[in-house]
This record gives structure tokens, sequence and C-alpha cells, in this order.
């Protein structure tokens, strides 16, 4: 499984985030949710403080390596 994430801000970005195979999420910067689904974002955050941003990257982070939120 990739380790990576996309954070976009864009129909486009979104697009193409999910067609390299990467969990992206939906930046509401701008765009409804809806939309953002739509074109594929498997998440919509509205900042880099939402929660569900940081239960994902809990559950994808090995057990010995701690994630640090500053």
């Amino acid at each position: 499984m990739s380790q990576a994430l996309a954070f976009e801000n864009s129909l486009a970005a979104v697009r193409s985030a999910v067609a390299a195979g990467l969990h992206t999420f939906g930046m509401l910067a701008g765009l409804a949710e809806d939309p953002l689904r739509e074109a594929g974002a498997q998440r919509v955050i509205r900042d880099f403080d939402d929660e569900r941003l940081w239960a994902l990257i809990s559950e994808r982070s090995p057990q010995d390596q701690g994630v640090v939120r500053s």
C-alpha cells in the first residue's frame, strides 16, 4: 500500500491525483464537498487540523514510529 497522500483544491488536481492512485483529500478552498467527491476525493477536509486527516495518518503510521503533530 502506498503511503502517499494528495491534498488538492481543484477538480482537475483531484482527478489527476486519483488517477495516479493516491489517497486524495479534497480541500474546501472555494469548492463545495460534493464536486470534490464526484471528482474522486476519498475525503474532504477544510484544513490540516481536521481530525479525519490525523486519524488516517495514525492508521497508516507504523506502530514504532510516532507521528508528531505540531
